[in-house]
């Protein structure tokens, strides 16, 4: 049986021919997915879906996920064939008429267009594998500030040389697109001197933040933090501290990417002072809960397909 003429009411069917009664309510369409909404006839076979689910897997011969429903008592998830995939077009049309510092994510599990403020997630962690779409949403990071964000400047920090090439003529760019470990060292400390400066202005002028807009925002992008970790670790762990620390009071922001997130590389202070984080597919269990504290990015579809967590919830949010 082809996913594409799977409906509610068959699967309904095989699920109560495998001894779980049940009635199908709705179904969610998603950019990766398919869910299934479900009502049990008897409450107590709860505990049973997920075995059920296992079955009706090997027969239909597709990957099934058991997950909680909001309408319903169950949700069965399939993926889709053929998925959709936002563009550029599509989704940045959304910044129009928003304030200074504004990005895309992607578009969530209810087809709405996922915007955030660098102020509201101060400071971004950002993993995937090769394939998964970091480096898309880097590009596309960069691309929603230089468009839509007249008082911002850029440091881009880019060790593999390639990334960031398009963007060597931006008026956004603060200095030459950083390349050498050394020089992004000492990029890096500037910005800690000018966190100091900042602060010794705002405390001179009465104020405790930068919410006057009293300096424009600096967001300093590194595309592949291990491979400056790995190098000198302790001379470019102490300022991404400091400023993920401080740098929010007074308009200075980090995203920091990385293919792995090994804890020798995404350390325990980085993660504590960086609690919003994007996670594309990952190779491992691991490498998920490393980023995440749970798992869940080892089993995402790459190309886009990512599992966003920010400070203010407690759950993780779907997006491709």
């Amino acid at each position: 049986m082809e996913f594409q003429i799977y409906t509610g009411e068959s699967i309904a069917e095989s699920l109560t021919a495998l001894g779980l009664p049940s009635a199908f309510i709705n179904k969610t369409i998603t950019c990766t997915t398919v869910k299934y909404h479900f009502n049990l006839e008897n409450i107590t076979k709860l505990p049973k879906v997920k075995k059920v689910a296992e079955l009706l897997s090997a027969i239909c011969h597709e990957p099934i996920k058991v997950l909680s429903s909001q309408i319903g008592h169950f949700c069965l998830e399939f993926t889709r064939k053929e998925r959709e995939f936002p563009t550029f077009f599509e989704t940045h049309s959304a910044l129009k008429g928003k304030k200074d510092g504004e990005f895309v994510i992607g578009i969530d599990e209810n087809g709405k267009i996922l915007t955030k403020n660098i102020e509201d997630c101060p400071h971004l962690l950002v993993s995937g594998q090769t394939n998964s779409g970091k480096s898309v949403f880097l590009n596309s990071f960069i691309s929603c500030i230089n468009c839509y964000s007249a008082h911002t400047g850029l440091m881009l920090i880019d060790p593999k040389q390639v990334e960031f090439t398009q963007f060597e003529n931006s008026p956004r760019l603060m200095c030459p697109i950083i390349t050498s470990v050394d020089e992004a060292i000492a990029r890096l400390n500037q910005l800690c001197n000018i966190m100091d400066d900042r602060y010794a202005k705002l405390r001179s002028m009465g104020f405790q933040n930068n919410e006057n807009d009293t300096f424009d925002k600096i967001i300093c992008v590194i595309d592949e933090l291990a491979d400056l970790m790995l190098t000198s670790s302790k001379e470019v762990e102490e300022p991404i501290v400091r400023i993920a620390q401080k740098g929010r009071a007074c308009g200075i922001h980090l995203v920091l990417a990385t293919q792995r997130p090994t804890v020798n590389v995404v350390t325990g202070l980085i993660k504590a002072n960086i609690p919003t984080r994007i996670a594309f597919s990952m190779a491992s269990i691991r490498d998920s809960i490393v980023m995440l504290d749970k798992a869940g990015a080892n089993e995402l579809l790459g190309k886009g397909d990512c599992l966003v967590k920010f400070a203010d919830r407690l759950d993780v949010i779907r997006v491709q």
